[in-house]
């Protein structure tokens, strides 16, 4: 065989393994996946929600959408879906052990002015001493618990959950093609007591920075309760893609952008050899008004919202149409900014190879008048090559041309 045949059959293959891949992704409905996905994230969220302490809303009764916890779903073509859980609220709480200067006897202070009596051969002046609250909030009882137990106790239950989960997805992986993957991700909040003990022995571990399980189709189909279960330490941040993630926190501050703002960051996490995924929770349109954004809560009942005002208004419906169509207009804006900020800032980003891809999965702002606009989607994930960056960023490619490369998916 000459070498001039060698090189077609190398091309063939090579050709047909890239339309493999394509019939692959295209397999997959990007509706029936968002249903699946919209499904799978309130289902995580309320598991995750029962293993946590329930918090309660800000003493002045004041409830900001979007800031609460919620597991959010994103399929990325190529690799999978990607899930993070919601934070769990441990309910732990911890006091200093303070002396009373009359009797001598040993106590900590648990709020509201009240007192909880120690042991005195149990406890020391000074010592941290942890305690779990229980009961209505209208009759709270205080025990003693043990950190480190609870800590071992509710990592066991996530990654039970995380497992359990994994085992009955079959309505995504009969989705996915079988080189994919879902995984899910829990990300441990930061602390300033970063460390527990796992036994008698006192042996001081250091938390995780996040719990990740993952599944490929392909193991799934051959045993479901053999997911990659892993708490992940991560000794070094890459500032490669941590300055995009201080780029796209500045450009969807609320002063600057045009379209949606967010007052979280730009979270990222690397996907292996597959690339990068950014992830922003926007809140509203810039041009939202203060009484739009927030709802007044009274003894945990809603007594004032702009829903609410909308209804006693009596046109109720006009004022629904109108904050939709204030929502699709900055949403027409989203789309092409975040094609002219990839053009703007993506050649910033390093150390992704030209095979590889940068996606951003943005979530929309959630209100009473967004549940049924069929013109503005729940998020979208944003995705261009590596190759693309690096020809534009040699000149190689011009803008026109790079633009017509990002691709946006709607779910």
């Amino acid at each position: 065989m000459n070498k001039q045949s060698i090189w077609r059959l190398l091309t063939l293959s090579l050709i047909l393994g890239l339309c493999g891949q394509e019939l692959a992704r295209a397999q997959v409905d990007e509706r029936k996946m968002g249903a699946s996905l919209a499904k799978a994230s309130q289902q995580l969220s309320r598991v995750i929600g029962n293993l946590g302490e329930s918090h309660y809303y800000l003493g002045d009764g004041y409830i900001y959408f979007n800031q609460e916890y919620k597991t959010r779903g994103v399929y990325v073509p190529g690799y999978g879906v990607v899930l993070k859980l919601p934070r769990m609220r441990l309910g732990i709480r911890s006091r200093r052990v303070k002396r009373n200067r009359k009797n001598g006897e040993l106590y900590i202070k648990v709020g509201n002015r009240a007192r909880m009596r120690l042991t005195s051969s149990q406890y020391n002046h000074r010592d941290r001493v942890y305690y779990i609250r229980s009961n209505n909030r209208d009759s709270y009882q205080y025990h003693l618990v043990d950190r480190d137990s609870v800590i071992m106790a509710r990592k066991k239950s996530i990654k039970e959950t995380m497992q359990q989960f994994l085992t009955q997805a079959t309505d995504i992986m009969n989705q996915l093609p079988e080189n994919e993957r879902i995984e899910l991700i829990y990300n441990y909040p930061t602390r300033y007591n970063s460390q527990y003990y796992i036994d008698e022995r006192r042996i001081k571990l250091q938390m995780p920075d996040l719990i990740k399980a993952s599944i490929t189709k392909k193991t799934w189909l051959q045993n479901k309760n053999q997911a990659d279960i892993q708490e992940i330490q991560v000794k070094k941040r890459d500032p490669n893609f941590q300055v995009m993630s201080g780029v796209f926190k500045g450009l969807y501050r609320r002063s600057v952008s045009t379209s949606f703002y967010s007052y979280g960051g730009a979270n990222y996490l690397s996907l292996d050899k597959f690339g990068v995924l950014y992830s922003v929770n926007f809140v509203a349109q810039v041009n939202t008004s203060g009484d739009e954004r927030y709802i007044r809560v009274v003894e945990g009942e809603v007594v004032d919202s702009d829903s609410i005002r909308a209804r006693q208004s009596g046109n109720y419906d006009a004022i629904k149409v109108k904050r939709q169509q204030e929502n699709q207009k900055a949403y027409q804006v989203f789309e092409q900014e975040i094609k002219q900020h990839i053009i703007n800032y993506g050649k910033l980003l390093k150390g992704l190879s030209p095979s590889q891809t940068l996606a951003l999965h943005f979530t929309m702002p959630k209100h009473w008048y967004t549940t049924d606009d069929s013109q503005v989607p729940r998020s979208v994930l944003v995705t261009v090559k590596g190759a693309v960056l690096q020809g534009l960023k040699s000149g190689k490619i011009n803008e026109e041309s790079a633009k017509s490369q990002i691709k946006l998916i709607k779910y």
